[in-house]
């Protein structure tokens, strides 16, 4: 009998070639893997993709996004025949380093969840064999999602909310007040900042000390800075609209959310900073 890697491998195979698929070993339980007599398990439920699936569990808690790493337990099966190819009680990889139609039916499940994903060959393997799953193959897997771990110096879900909204739609929070003025259009803010992205909360952009004119940045930036004392900490939950709106940045999406954590350390006019570039040294 041919023997095989187990799924992280399979599904990451596209991404691997093909001399490290093929004879490879396959996990011990499948060494007397039966026969099927059926074929594997039918999904009710389709996505845009194509991508067929079955919630089989609910579970309660987060969704992974494509920047996670998760922990499944998982059995992989031909649809035709219902051949069982692959299984483990515990793999870690991540979302996006999966085949397509694997990563889009995880972000369908919760933590604690079971999920019967029925994967066409498109959203697979396509027209070309992998160890023992023929070209042009459908796939179904039945998957309980265990746990995900986010990013290093990610925001967790809980701390992508703010309290408080700003008629023009800006959430905030206050961390810590401040004292002693806030900010005008007029003035450099001296601030340090971390920015994340909301949908995941990873993170995108920091700077310690920055000086930033709070005129020269976008409009929920500003915003906050003018709701924030000397010496305040502020969470801003900045919308698209009030962001970069469609327009990609580094990084950042197009459509994006954004979270800010901002120290204002200090702020002066124009007027002071050209004041004191005037002194003699």
């Amino acid at each position: 009998m041919t023997r095989y890697r187990p799924i992280h491998v399979f599904l990451s195979a596209a991404l691997l070639p093909a001399s490290l698929v093929a004879g490879a070993s396959m996990p011990p339980a499948f060494a007397a893997a039966t026969q099927p007599s059926a074929p594997a398990g039918k999904c009710n439920l389709k996505t845009p993709s194509g991508l067929g699936y079955n919630i089989l569990g609910v579970g309660t808690g987060a969704t992974p996004v494509d920047a996670d790493t998760v922990a499944v337990r998982y059995r992989g099966l031909l649809a035709a025949d219902g051949k069982l190819f692959d299984e483990s009680e515990r793999a870690d990889f991540g979302v996006g380093d999966v085949i397509p139609g694997f990563a889009e039916g995880l972000k369908l499940v919760k933590v604690g969840g079971r999920i019967r994903l029925c994967i066409p060959a498109a959203l697979g393997y396509g027209s070309r064999a992998t160890g023992s799953i023929p070209a042009g193959s459908d796939l179904v897997f039945e998957v309980d999602l265990l746990d995900i771990r986010k990013p290093p110096g990610s925001l967790d879900v809980a701390d992508r909310i703010c309290k408080s909204k700003t008629a023009s739609g800006l959430g905030y929070t206050v961390v810590q007040a401040g004292a002693g003025g806030r900010p005008t259009d007029g003035d450099v803010a001296l601030i340090d900042y971390k920015g994340y992205l909301a949908a995941t909360g990873q993170p995108f952009d920091s700077a310690n000390a920055a000086a930033l004119p709070v005129n020269g940045v976008i409009r929920g930036f500003a915003e906050g800075l003018k709701l924030m004392e000397r010496g305040g900490s502020y969470k801003l939950c900045i919308p698209s609209a009030l962001g970069y709106g469609k327009v990609a940045a580094g990084s950042i999406p197009p459509d994006s959310e954004l979270i800010f954590l901002i120290d204002l350390i200090d702020f002066k006019s124009f007027a002071e900073i050209q004041a004191m570039q005037a002194q003699p040294r």
